[in-house]
């Protein structure tokens, strides 16, 4: 898993660094971050196709979502789904995530995908409206009818449980925002399961926005 160098046929993407993840907070520390969500994740004897993709995105959501929170907790908006479900709405939170401007997830997701050989670009418009009408009716993430072998959050959970307790630090913060938003680009890119780009990239920008929205204050420690 140590192995950075990418050659012919090779399972890592092509944004794979050519040399060692550096310490943390560095260029390359999303790359770290996507080796060990292979380790955890992909490794698995009952992992599916989408598994490694839906981890990665469910923590990326969770992480913009609660380094937001800890630094402007005023700017949430709480929301509830027709079935009752409460979520949390918040314009930069959304913009971090499904935005295509610089930096953004969204734009890392195509960027990835093009990069990866996709044959046509993710639908970013769609993927946006058809996870927010399945928040709005149901509270729950839109997995366009991609099957995994647990729940996104179950997923996330087998990597890091405590969010909260990485971004104790103001200064981590948006380095690690950055790190996970670079983990999903390389993600995108990873080809042991064939899993088709633009597919990979709808389901990753899917599951984080759930994962954004999702009411998670219970678990904050202040």
């Amino acid at each position: 898993m140590q192995k950075s160098l990418r050659s012919e046929n090779s399972w890592f993407p092509v944004s794979a660094p050519q040399g060692a993840p550096q310490a943390f907070g560095g260029p390359e520390f999303g790359w770290a971050l996507f080796q060990l969500l292979v380790q955890k994740i992909d490794s698995r004897a009952a992992a599916k196709a989408g598994d490694l993709v839906a981890a990665i995105a469910f923590l990326t959501g969770r992480i913009i979502q609660r380094a937001a929170f800890r630094d402007a907790p005023d700017r949430f908006r709480l929301d509830v789904s027709g079935n009752g479900i409460s979520f949390l709405r918040n314009d930069e939170v959304n913009a971090k995530i499904g935005s295509l401007t610089a930096g953004s997830l969204g734009s890392i997701l195509i960027d990835s995908a093009l990069l990866s050989g996709a044959r046509r670009m993710p639908e970013i418009a769609q993927v946006i409206s058809n996870a927010q009408e399945t928040m709005r009716r149901r509270g729950a993430a839109d997995l366009r009818d991609i099957e995994l072998s647990a729940s996104p959050a179950m997923l996330a959970a087998e990597v890091q449980s405590d969010v909260d307790a990485l971004l104790w630090d103001a200064s981590d913060r948006a380095a690690l925002v950055r790190a996970f938003i670079q983990s999903c680009g390389h993600a995108i890119g990873y080809q042991r399961t064939r899993f088709c780009p633009a597919e990979a990239a709808e389901l990753c920008l899917s599951v984080a926005l759930y994962a954004g929205w999702l009411d998670q204050r219970e678990n904050l420690r202040s």
